[in-house]
C-alpha cells in the first residue's frame, strides 16, 4: 500500500487545539448512506438523527499524554519520544531525532523520569524502556497531548 495516498493538505487553522467552550458545540459529520450525502452539523443536533431501534456505541477511552519531550542525558538538544503502544515493560515509540538516538541512548524528561532506547524496530520505530518510580504518574505529569502536525 502506498501511504502517500493518505496525504492531504489540512490548514493549521482547521486543527482544533482546545475543546469548544460549549461541549455540545463540537462539530459532527452526518452521513446519509441511502441518499449518499453528508452534512456538517453540531453535536447538539444528534437527537434529531436518532430513531427508535437505532444502536448507539459510546467510547469512553481517553487520549493520554503520550508525547514526551526531553534531552539526551548530558546534552541539551531537544528529543521527542511519542509512545505508540505498550509492549509489556517496554513501549513501541517514535523518536526524534531518530538517527541521533541509537540503542543505549538515555533520554531524560524530568528528574527521576527517563527512557532508554532499547532497539530499532521496523518503520523507524524504537523499543523504549521507561524508568520512573510510577510510570503512569510520570507520563501524566510530564507528558503532552499528541496533536496532529
Amino acid at each position: 500500500m502506498d501511504l502517500s495516498q493518505f496525504d492531504y493538505e489540512l490548514p493549521e487553522e482547521l486543527i482544533a487545539q482546545n475543546p469548544p467552550v460549549e461541549r455540545d458545540g463540537a462539530r459532527m459529520l452526518v452521513l446519509d448512506r441511502a441518499a449518499g450525502t453528508w452534512q456538517d452539523r453540531l453535536f447538539r443536533d444528534l437527537p434529531s438523527f436518532v430513531k427508535p431501534g437505532d444502536t448507539m456505541v459510546f467510547n469512553n477511552s481517553r487520549v493520554f499524554k503520550s508525547r514526551l519531550i526531553g534531552h539526551r542525558l548530558g546534552l541539551t538538544g531537544r528529543v521527542e519520544v511519542f509512545l505508540a503502544e505498550q509492549m509489556g515493560d517496554r513501549w513501541r515509540a517514535l523518536v526524534r531525532p531518530g538517527r541521533k538516538l541509537p540503542p543505549g541512548t538515555v533520554v531524560e524528561f524530568a528528574p527521576g523520569f527517563r527512557a532508554v532506547i532499547e532497539e530499532r524496530l521496523e518503520h523507524g520505530e524504537r523499543s523504549v524502556r521507561l524508568e520512573a518510580t510510577d510510570e503512569w504518574e510520570a507520563i501524566q505529569t510530564h507528558g503532552h497531548m499528541p496533536l496532529p502536525p
